[in-house]
């Protein structure tokens, strides 16, 4: 039973990600929130056009919303990143690695090798798309990667929300300056609430990311070939 509902959800999650889940998800809300926020201000008469087209022409920008909004929201999330902390990348992946070439871990060769290298960011940023490379094309890491792979549609879905979020408290602002509206009050503020917690969910599912990795890559690829 649990065999065949694990298969049922992996095929879903296999299917969502086919359709980019993650950049429609994002595309629904900042399209929806574009679309509101005009027509506030001018009301649209799509009367004229015919439905399949106006389906059609929906889902394009729904999608290219999602695309844009994940791009901008990943922008924004790592420059914030580095006003407080410009080698943020490097010290989470500095750290997973001490982790895994320390007890309960044994201590490795080429761990250590990336540990007592001077990497830049950029550096480090190589080893680890390396890293990716190997996993992807080792069997045993299937599952692994799999579960990976969700963990990446995640922070894709938060970082496209989190411009979403941002649009919507630019919008908010404007029309409650405008109107002088309790409505518009409310959503400004939930705006906010929601763009704070988008960019600390997508900070965790990315460093989550960052450990699965190394780990991984500790356990099927550096431990396979020292035996």
């Amino acid at each position: 039973m649990d065999t065949a509902l694990s298969k049922i959800i992996d095929r879903i999650s296999e299917t969502l990600n086919f359709f980019d889940f993650s950049f429609i998800v994002s595309g629904l809300v900042t399209f929806g929130i574009i679309y509101c926020s005009i027509n506030n201000i001018y009301t649209f008469d799509i009367s004229g056009y015919s439905k399949t087209a106006i389906i059609i022409a929906i889902i394009v920008l729904v999608y290219v919303s999602g695309l844009v909004s994940f791009s901008i929201g990943k922008w924004l999330r790592l420059k914030m990143l580095c006003i407080w902390n410009k080698e943020y990348f490097n010290d989470v992946f500095n750290k997973v690695l001490s982790f895994v070439n320390s007890d309960p871990y044994s201590v490795n060769e080429e761990i250590s090798k990336y540990l007592d290298a001077d990497f830049s960011k950029d550096k480090y940023k190589g080893v680890y798309s390396k890293m990716w490379l190997d996993l992807r094309h080792c069997e045993e890491a299937k599952d692994t990667i799999r579960h990976l792979n969700r963990f990446w549609m995640m922070q894709a879905v938060y970082e496209g929300l989190f411009t979403s979020s941002i649009i919507g408290l630019l919008s908010s602002f404007y029309f409650w300056c405008d109107k002088d509206s309790g409505y518009f009050m409310i959503t400004f503020i939930l705006s906010i609430i929601s763009s704070f917690f988008c960019s600390l969910e997508a900070k965790r599912y990315a460093e989550t990311q960052i450990w699965e990795v190394v780990i991984a890559y500790k356990k099927f690829i550096v431990c396979n070939n020292s035996q």
